[in-house]
């Protein structure tokens, strides 16, 4: 994008595809956001969210879980009592919240 983005962790599939992890400044709520990105086997993305709010938010590791999904770790000073509270999300296969 047209401003600061980086990825910060990458996780192979079983399909030969990935899952890339990582913050955007050129999308999203806030300052930075979390952003998540999935490929296909030639690194063409399939989907990609953004997760966050007004201010920072990273995500900084990523594991795929056996039902398809997606755990994902990082910081937030968007959500929670202070400054970069820890912050775990746990995706569909789709990149949705999972509750």
């Amino acid at each position: 994008g047209a401003e600061g983005d980086s990825a910060h962790s990458i996780v192979a599939l079983a399909d030969g595809g990935f899952a890339v992890a990582g913050m955007t400044k050129s999308k999203g709520a806030g300052k930075r956001d979390m952003w998540v990105l999935r490929l296909d086997e030639a690194g063409n993305v399939l989907w990609d969210h953004t997760y966050g709010g007004a201010n920072e938010d990273r995500g900084t590791s990523i594991v795929a879980l056996a039902n398809g999904g997606f755990a994902v770790a990082g910081h937030t000073e968007s959500k929670g009592g202070g400054d970069r509270d820890m912050w775990v999300l746990r995706l569909d296969e789709a990149g949705n919240v999972d509750f």
